[in-house]
């Protein structure tokens, strides 16, 4: 995480919160002034869950965008507008398996090692990753009317507990002091 060049967090702060905020001075302004709407921010589950190692950069830019997202929701709040930020876990797709082929490569595995990793790690009580259709499905929810009473919080589409939740069958470990 310290060896991340600035150029790096630089890239992901741009790309994952800046880019939102430049499109949100354009869009919701508009918003506002018809007096209802939604934003809704795509975050990552790496925000919630953020990864050891180089990928921090990304974790952090976008928690950020998760703490922007809120603060957004306050500031329009009272105009009619509603933000939230929807932070997906892992999803298989054609683009995910591009970026998997690429870390495995990095990591010097194949990508069946990293894909048995991440069922291990990323993967919740359901079993599998998320399916592309999935987060999609929420975010067309939370853009209509149906959802007129959520703003300014995050809902993760990752089938994983509640944080701190226990699931039967598993327990959390705690670390002796010694």
């Amino acid at each position: 995480m310290l060896a991340a060049g600035g150029s790096h967090w630089r890239q992901n702060l741009d790309l994952n919160v800046a880019s939102a905020v430049r499109l949100d001075r354009h869009v919701v302004p508009l918003t506002v002034a018809q007096g209802h709407g939604s934003v809704v921010h795509i975050s990552s589950g790496a925000a919630l869950h953020p990864a050891r190692g180089d990928g921090i950069p990304y974790a952090a830019a976008k928690a950020a965008l998760n703490v922007y997202s809120k603060g957004l929701a306050n500031e329009v709040g009272p105009s009619g507008v509603r933000v939230v930020a929807v932070p997906p876990g892992l999803v298989e797709s054609e683009s995910s398996l591009t970026a998997m082929q690429e870390v495995a490569d990095h990591r010097g595995i194949t990508v069946d090692e990293l894909r048995a990793y991440l069922y291990e790690h990323w993967v919740g009580p359901l079993g599998r990753p998320g399916r592309g259709e999935e987060a999609p499905e929420l975010i067309a929810f939370l853009a209509s009317s149906r959802s007129s009473y959520l703003t300014g919080t995050q809902i993760a589409v990752d089938g994983r507990d509640p944080p701190g939740a226990l699931t039967p069958g598993r327990s959390k470990k705690k670390k002796e002091r010694t």
